[in-house]
């Protein structure tokens, strides 16, 4: 994967350095890309700040607060807190003028923390300097829903509320003074409860009526009088016609079937539940338009997404644990996508809002995790009438594997990531893609979440039309698979490559055979083989057994060892007795096994040109459970005499707990440096990670890149995120569910004669669409040969400078280009934009 990044080691930089040696002085900051979750269950959309876009309400607990998520120009979405006191577990959040000041107040419904009715309901009068003032309407009482809305036609708005072990529907009616003052509009005259309500001028007469019920006998619809005078209007029937069992989960009144009436659209609590159409036009008849299994529902969100004008519908089921989208594509005629298939709401249902988030035009959809687990707040942009995942809060569980890449064909390198929750009721293993808006800045999103433990991860153009793919192991599953990028920035496809691997770990990718396209070779560790397949270019792969008995591989890497211009295999191993073994590949499909160290296991495996000699050196960690006294080893190089034949020789010696290595030239000196990170505390040269500077092919300095003494890090990646002149360091912290960014600077310089040279080579045009120039304005440097990399930090082009110094761009695809260009002087790395 990495065999020719240290051939040319300057890839990149948009100017070269050169001979450079590391000074003592060092810096780093940490930027945690992924965002703390929040214990939220209802979101409401508001332009709070005056910007003129939505931005986010949301209830949190634990703390009980009201925060404010401001929707920014950088897509970041910051969290203000905007009341911290006064709010008790709240279960509901509304926003209307209430006191008709011209502002926007908040109707917060609370519930006790435990047994007893110690709720409330109240609510939070904006003031003038941003400040809000409580009033409590009543309480003692758990609330779980309230509406807002104006009942008798008096110009302000009332409250219509239920609760936990409430038999009241209850509104209460603002007198415009700031009194609110209770009237009961159906008393059950029973213990129990009413679930669900909504509130809408379902007769057409200009007044707002109500639908309620508790999903089991109480579904009723109440039809207004004009001044807050309720009679029954029909009894609302889902399951059967036996009892009156609408109002479970989540009540909508709207016209669904565009027939000009409006329908309720309910979950029943009776028999096996389901989802159901009430058809206004018809005594509200029931149909059933959705069930699964036992179907109790959850939330509610209708609205046209996809511009065909029928409204769609979102729905939870809580039971199942899946948040799914019903699009209408013709009356009552749906087709279902599944927008989360691993949720699981606590409170039974999470309250989502609807939006035009990002202001294209659209409807976007926003999602309160309402768990104390993962703790969510997703963003569904809608794209072309599909909604697309974004973690703007999330406890990002197990964050394992990262992956430098350009997904977006932007110029800039993006960050993907698998997360393994392997625990709880909906484990969320899932690959997601941070994508880079400015080098310090980035936004998720989700392209799949149904992976059973994603463990590795590649990223290439796997079907060769100008995108990138990824591989990705699923380890508990047993599967090898190939997710798709069809051009979208979510919710890629999976095909299956392998599903008959056991326990599938490492996993590396290139062109093994020459045909032109990207194959993969594979760790099947717990059936202790090692296999490879060859991309048949139509999105088929043909495996090949390299060894059917090699105990515990768990990594592996694709780089040419012997120089034969063939690419062979690298394998490691948690076995001391096959720690790393090497398979030179005869060029026919057939290799050589050599086990070529067997002292220590090995946890982490990279190749590359360490003592700068040509071949391609093995570096490996050493993690295990008991320090040796004799014979330490934390970090050994394997050097290759050029032929395929290595030497053992102990790099670093702390505390045997190295997990996740990469090699990456942090000094810009021209040779490979060594960042790992320490899993032992207490190891008093090593930091969770630290560079090793290569001084000659011996560690000549350890720098440390973090504050943090250990942790446990499986992935480490190096590249040019932000375009400056050194390389960031991205990581994930497995423990700590950390996604994270590390910008180091070495305070490198170079001396002014070395730098001179560099501006008198120059390129143009710059952008290109046909072809560049690479002339020299100084008689003295002397242009000789010069090398293309793309971004992944693949060789496209090589080859000798002539006289004209020009470069045919012809076969190029649109993207961003890097251009090491060596001269008698030394080299110069150059950016160049292909249009």
């Amino acid at each position: 994967m990495k065999d020719n990044y240290f051939l040319f080691p300057f890839l990149y930089l948009s100017t070269f350095l050169i001979s450079i040696k590391a000074s003592n002085a060092q810096t780093f900051s940490s930027n945690i890309l992924s965002k703390e979750g929040v214990y939220s269950n209802t979101t409401i959309l508001q332009d709070y700040d005056g910007d003129g876009d939505l931005d986010i309400i949301a209830t949190e607990k634990d703390p009980d607060q009201l925060i404010w998520i401001e929707n920014e120009p950088n897509r970041q979405f910051s969290k203000r807190i905007i009341i911290s006191s006064g709010v008790t577990w709240p279960s509901d959040l509304d926003a209307a003028d209430l006191d008709k000041d011209g502002d926007t107040d908040y109707l917060v419904s609370s519930g006790s923390r435990s047994t007893g009715y110690t709720g409330e309901l109240a609510w939070f009068q904006r003031q003038s300097d941003e400040s809000y003032t409580k009033h409590i309407i009543t309480s003692a009482k758990d609330f779980d829903r309230a509406v807002i809305a104006d009942l008798n036609k008096d110009g302000n708005v009332d409250i219509i509320a239920i609760g936990f072990d409430q038999d009241l529907v209850q509104a209460f009616m603002n007198d415009g003074s700031l009194s609110f003052t209770p009237k009961t509009i159906y008393d059950m005259g029973r213990k129990g409860q009413i679930d669900q309500v909504a509130v809408e001028d379902i007769d057409a007469d200009g007044d707002m009526d109500i639908a309620f019920g508790n999903g089991i006998d109480e579904g009723k619809l109440y039809i207004n009088d004009g001044n807050a005078g309720f009679t029954l209007g029909a009894e609302l029937f889902a399951w059967n016609d036996l009892s009156a069992s609408a109002g479970h989960g989540d009540m909508e009144i709207v016209d669904l079937n565009n027939d000009g009436t409006k329908d309720i659209i309910t979950f029943t609590g009776a028999g096996t539940g389901g989802l159901y159409f009430l058809d206004g036009s018809n005594a509200y008849n029931q149909t059933v338009i959705d069930r699964e299994v036992v179907d109790t529902g959850g939330d509610l969100v209708i609205a046209d997404f996809d511009h065909n004008g029928l409204v769609d519908i979102v729905r939870q089921h809580w039971t199942k644990g899946f948040i799914s989208i019903l699009y209408q594509t013709a009356p009552l005629q749906f087709s279902k996508e599944y927008l989360e298939l691993n949720w699981d709401s606590e409170q039974d249902e999470s309250q989502m809002s609807v939006g035009d988030l990002d202001n294209d035009g659209d409807l976007d959809l926003v999602v309160p995790d309402g768990r104390t687990i993962d703790r969510d707040i997703s963003w569904f942009e809608n794209i072309n009438g599909k909604l697309y995942r974004h973690y703007l809060y999330s406890k990002l569980i197990g964050a394992r594997t990262p992956k430098l890449a350009d997904f977006d064909k932007d110029g800039d390198l993006d960050i993907f990531l698998t997360v393994t929750e392997n625990a709880g009721p909906s484990p969320e293993d899932e690959v997601v893609v941070f994508e880079n808006i400015n080098g310090a800045n980035f936004i998720n999103w989700r392209l799949h979440d149904n992976i059973d433990y994603p463990a590795d991860l590649e990223i290439a153009d796997i079907d060769g039309d100008g995108d990138m793919d990824a591989f990705v192991t699923a380890r508990d599953a047993g599967n090898l698979l190939w997710l798709r990028n069809d051009g979208t920035k979510g919710s890629w496809i999976a095909n299956t490559i392998e599903e008959n691997a056991d326990a599938p770990m490492g996993i590396a990718a290139a062109d093994i055979d020459k045909d032109g396209d990207v194959d993969v070779a594979l760790c099947s560790s717990d059936d202790a083989k090692v296999y490879w397949y060859s991309n048949n270019g139509s999105g088929t792969f043909t495996r090949s057994t390299v060894d059917a008995n090699l105990s515990s591989p768990t990594e592996i890497e694709i780089s040419d060892l012997n120089n034969d211009g063939i690419s062979d295999f690298v394998v490691i191993s948690t076995q001391a007795a096959n720690a790393v073994t090497t398979y030179i590949n005869n060029g026919n499909n057939g290799f050589t096994r050599q086990v070529i160290y067997t002292v220590k296991p090995a946890r982490d495996l990279e190749t590359g040109d360490w003592d700068m000699d040509g071949d391609q050196d093995i570096t490996i960690s050493v993690f295990t459970e008991v320090l040796s006294t004799t014979d330490p080893a934390d970090i050994v190089l394997l050097e290759n005499n050029g032929t395929g034949s290595f030497t053992s020789t102990v790099l670093i010696s702390e505390g045997e707990k190295i997990n996740a290595i990469d090699l990456s030239d942090m000094d810009m000196d021209g040779d490979p440096d060594i960042i790992m990170s320490n899993e032992k505390v207490g190891v008093s040269n090593l930091k969770l990670l630290t560079v090793g500077i290569n001084t000659n092919g011996e560690i000549g300095q350890l720098v440390p890149t973090s504050v943090l003494e250990s942790g446990t890090v499986y992935g480490i990646e190096a590249g040019n995120v932000d375009g400056d002149e050194n390389l960031e360091i991205v990581y994930a912290d497995f423990n700590r569910d950390d996604l994270v960014l590390i910008n180091v600077e070495l305070l490198l310089g170079l001396p002014k004669a070395e730098r001179r040279f560099q501006t008198q080579v120059h390129l143009y045009p710059n952008p290109s669409t046909h072809s560049v120039t690479i002339k020299s304005a100084s008689t003295q440097v002397k242009l000789r040969h010069y090398t293309i990399f793309d971004v992944t930090g693949k060789i496209v082009s090589r080859g000798r400078l002539t006289e004209k110094g020009n470069i045919n761009l012809h076969n190029f695809s649109a993207q961003t280009y890097f251009i090491l260009i060596e001269t008698n002087k030394g080299a110069v790395t150059k950016k160049l934009l292909k249009q």
